[in-house]
């Protein structure tokens, strides 16, 4: 309650001077990090005390409120904007609604001030609209079969890799390739299945949330992978972190800025320290920090690379083998990154890593062998029951190629229901018979998975 007064007060700040209007936008933004920080990274913190400094440090833990890194980058974009006076004209009732709204909290999008107060304060909010409830059920119909019916049943599989590895089993070449992809997909089904269940909630309640995915796996660089996955978290830290540190160091730089060429630091230090936050706030563990820098040191060769392919013209990037070339290097570099953000601990991602790269010898397992016989006459392979993998079926081959099919050769749910145009969203979706039988079946089918025993929870739940 104490932050919502702070807040309500910060809507007055147009009569207060500047430099206190300064203090209580440090005072907010301090406030939200350090509860940010107890209930997130005490427990990475006493761990690493005991490890390397301390002994003994008893301590029970602290359980992880819902929603709390979410709801912490909402207050802190509302701080700011209100700082900077770029708050649409509200009452405590709008910011409020602003606060508590509940789709989108748990899992994203992160929702800013600027995207939902002026719905509020429209004379039609909260106005009767059957389109928008049809098209909201739709939509979170078409999310909670990405996840229950797509992503957990990827889990069954990606899990095995993993958990194997932190029991200290060295997975085989196929088998690091084969769960790692399992587990790609299956984060990117799960986190879009729960944005468009969010956005498919808002629309029930006639409130349009901002789209957070936008096929992010058909990127062909880096960067345009970021500007397509987590699309909302992607804005805030621009706006918020790199932004503001990138114009801070170009105001205070020692650096000659007479050479262009030292304008790559401007880029390069703002990219780093935004992903190192970005990892940093996905998790308290050395492997989100180190997916973090990893993705960090991606973008900074990716923006490099653009400036010296403009300048000497190395390669067009408009040939079909180019885009393919590069399309292959953003999956295989995503997928990377992705072993590190899954994985237990650093060595696990090394004992992965060196799976995927033929380390530990390029052998298939005996049901591959079994159902795929050709198999046989190119690669070894070692006696029955040796990895988690002799024991696969075809599952996953399915299940796999209905996920390639769906990311990879059919459009989106933001694009099926009109979410990218912003003069139409959510509006453009037909309403048939057809499509109503087509959502009946998938309900349906999605509440029927309830009763298996497969069901996991949201990935970024635990974010």
């Amino acid at each position: 309650m104490d932050q919502l007064l702070l807040i309500t007060f910060l809507e007055r700040l147009y009569v207060i001077p500047k430099i206190i209007k300064k203090k209580i936008l440090v005072l907010g933004i301090t406030f939200n990090i350090l509860l940010l920080s107890f209930f997130k990274y005490t427990d990475f913190i006493i761990l690493n005390l005991n490890n390397f400094i301390l002994h003994g440090i008893n301590f029970k833990g602290v359980i992880l409120p819902l929603a709390i890194s979410f709801f912490t980058f909402q207050q802190i974009s509302y701080l700011v904007d209100s700082y900077k006076s770029e708050t649409s004209k509200h009452n405590f009732l709008e910011y409020f609604l602003f606060v508590v709204f509940f789709p989108q909290l748990i899992a994203g999008p992160i929702v800013q001030q600027k995207f939902a107060l002026k719905q509020y304060a429209d004379k039609n909010f909260g106005k009767f609209n059957l389109s928008k409830l049809l098209f909201g059920i739709s939509l979170f119909v078409l999310g909670l079969f990405k996840k229950v019916f797509i992503a957990d049943h990827l889990n069954l599989f990606a899990s095995n890799l993993f958990e194997s590895v932190a029991n200290g089993h060295n997975p085989l070449f196929f088998e690091a390739w084969i769960g790692s992809f399992c587990y790609m997909f299956q984060l990117y089904f799960d986190f879009s299945g729960y944005c468009d269940m969010a956005l498919g909630l808002g629309l029930m309640f006639g409130v349009i949330l901002p789209i957070n995915f936008n096929s992010p796996y058909k990127s062909l660089s880096i960067i345009d992978f970021w500007r397509r996955w987590h699309i909302s978290l992607s804005d805030f830290l621009k706006n918020y972190i790199y932004k503001p540190f990138k114009g801070f160091i170009q105001k205070d730089s020692f650096l000659n800025l007479k050479n262009p060429r030292q304008t790559f630091y401007f880029i390069i230090f703002p990219i780093m320290i935004t992903f190192f936050i970005s990892g940093f706030w996905h998790g308290a563990g050395y492997t989100f920090i180190l997916w973090g820098i990893y993705h960090g040191i991606l973008v900074c060769i990716n923006h490099v690379f653009k400036v010296y392919n403009r300048e000497y013209k190395i390669l067009n990037m408009e040939q079909l083998h180019i885009k393919i070339i590069s399309f292959l290097i953003t999956t295989l570099s995503v997928n990377f990154g992705w072993v590190l953000f899954r994985s237990d601990s650093v060595s696990s991602a090394v004992v992965i890593f060196k799976s995927m790269l033929g380390l530990n010898g390029v052998q298939m397992t005996p049901r591959l062998i079994e159902n795929f016989p050709i198999f046989e006459k190119i690669f070894s392979y070692p006696p029955s029951g040796l990895g988690w993998l002799g024991n696969l079926n075809s599952e996953v081959f399915i299940i796999l190629s209905i996920s390639v099919i769906i990311i990879y050769f059919f459009s989106n749910n933001m694009e099926r229901f009109n979410f990218l145009n912003k003069n139409n969203n959510g509006t453009n979706f037909k309403l048939s018979f057809s499509n109503g039988v087509f959502v009946t079946c998938l309900l349906i089918l999605s509440t029927s998975i309830f009763w298996s025993n497969i069901t996991v929870d949201f990935l970024y739940f635990s974010f």
